[in-house]
């Protein structure tokens, strides 16, 4: 689930503050799509979207679950992919 949900953001971001051809729309495009993630994979894994946001609390409460791994290999597979497909599919190849 944070695979997916990381892999959208990524997409967002890279398709609103990256891309030089995208409308200036940057904090509306992200924030719809963080509050989708939010709606969809909230109540199965808190819909963390990165490592650090589900680490802090952790290690603040000195809680660790078995499956704590999920919040650090979901994110950077889905972020690597995100990457991969914004840049084989959707930039240009000249650069632009």
């Amino acid at each position: 689930m944070e695979l997916v949900l990381t892999f959208f953001l990524i997409l967002a971001v890279y398709g609103t503050i990256v891309d030089r051809r995208a409308p200036k729309i940057a904090g509306f495009g992200v924030g719809l799509v963080v509050v989708a993630d939010v709606l969809t994979g909230g109540p199965f894994t808190g819909a963390a979207m990165n490592p650090a946001r589900a680490t802090g609390p952790m290690l603040a409460s000195l809680t660790f679950p078995s499956y704590w791994y999920a919040y650090w290999i979901g994110p950077v597979i889905g972020g690597v992919l995100a990457g991969l497909v914004y840049s084989q599919f959707v930039e240009n190849r000249d650069g632009s």
